[in-house]
Order: C-alpha cells, then structure tokens, then sequence
C-alpha cells in the first residue's frame, strides 16, 4: 500500500489515446511531475522536453490537451517547493 500523497506515474499506451492523429499528438498534463517523470512521459508520447529551472513542473507551454507535431518541444519551467 502506498503512502498518502505519493505521486503515481501511469504510463499509457500512446497508440490508443493520443498519437497517431496523422502525425499529431495530444499534449499530456506534465504539472507536478519531476524532470525524469516528464523525460519518461514525453519520450513515449514523441515529444522533446526543454527544461527551465529544476524541482517539479510548474508551467508547460504547450498546455495540456494541446494537439502538436509530433516532435515538438514541450517548454516545462520547474520550481522547488518552499514547503
């Protein structure tokens, strides 16, 4: 059993929910992930992720449930939390 508040990463399989739109891909929810969740995420959905800052994902450009090329560079800033 896991902790309460534990961040669960659920990888999907893309082909059947946001790629292969004729080379286009629906751009997933990266808010609260780490870098190296969001690499693994990206890297499935075909994306290129460009990092600003560190600690966890605060912004992304393009916004989630976006359609792209596939390829695009997601923009993610990243913050440390203060608490």
């Amino acid at each position: 059993m896991m902790e309460p508040g534990t961040t669960v990463l659920l990888l999907m399989d893309t082909k059947n929910t946001a790629q292969d739109l004729e080379g286009k891909v629906i751009v997933p929810n990266l808010e609260g992930l780490s870098i190296m969740e969001i690499s693994q995420v990206l890297q499935n959905y075909g994306l290129k992720l460009v990092i600003e800052g560190a600690g966890t994902a605060t912004y992304q450009s393009p916004a989630a449930g976006e359609i792209v090329q596939a390829g695009s560079e997601i923009i993610v800033e990243f913050r440390v939390s203060s608490g």
